[in-house]
């Protein structure tokens, strides 16, 4: 599997994961370093701080709850007790 970052201008990270691996917090922490690596590394000499705003948003928002939630439940459903041997 591979997680793939990019900007409007090119790609900055491909990171692949290793097969038979999981992500788990070690490997999306090691992701996210790469991934820092990569950023400083693209605009080196570049940066410029800027203040970023945070924008107020809710604990809770049921319009996400519902498309992140509800349809997973029935897509993994018919997958339970199954076994796969291999990668193909």
């Amino acid at each position: 599997m591979a997680t793939v970052v990019w900007d409007n201008d090119e790609i900055i990270l491909v990171d692949w994961l290793k097969p038979g691996t999981t992500i788990n917090s070690t490997a999306y922490v090691a992701t996210l370093w790469n991934l820092c690596h990569a950023i400083q590394k693209k605009w080196s000499g570049k940066w410029v701080k800027d203040e970023i705003p945070v924008l107020p948003h809710p604990q809770y928002s049921p319009d996400l709850a519902l498309l992140d939630y509800h349809p997973f439940g029935a897509l993994k459903k018919p997958l339970r007790r199954l076994h796969f041997a291999d990668w193909n």
